[in-house]
């Protein structure tokens, strides 16, 4: 019985092994400011719709966070595999939210299980 993506790990050169590790680590720390600037988005507006003494300067980084948040999560939908090259999440199609490239299939169960390259 063949496992798609069996032997992926094996068949990495050292160059591929520290692409997408790099990748990896790129896409983890957008995806957790991402989460960050949400947050911060929502506390903010708790603290203005609470009416606190820290409304106005909560209301103007409320601002400030939303279009962080959007254009975070931009970036992250326009980031290119790191194995074919193509936009790693597709526009417009049905599996948006997958956890696979579009493209070649890569996943990203895959990259996560990329140890760190050793130098």
């Amino acid at each position: 019985m063949e496992h798609r993506g069996s032997g992926f790990l094996v068949n990495l050169d050292h160059e591929q092994r520290v692409r997408y590790h790099l990748w990896w680590r790129r896409y983890l720390l957008l995806k957790h400011l991402t989460w960050i600037t949400g947050a911060a988005f929502v506390l903010c507006w708790i603290l203005v719709l609470a009416k606190t003494p820290l409304g106005a300067v909560a209301a103007a980084l409320a601002k400030r966070a939303f279009f962080a948040c959007i254009a975070l999560a931009i970036w992250i939908a326009l980031l290119d595999c790191p194995r074919c090259g193509q936009t790693f999440r597709g526009w417009g199609t049905e599996k948006y939210y997958g956890d696979e490239c579009q493209n070649c299939g890569l996943t990203r169960t895959e990259l996560s299980s990329i140890a760190k390259p050793r130098d």
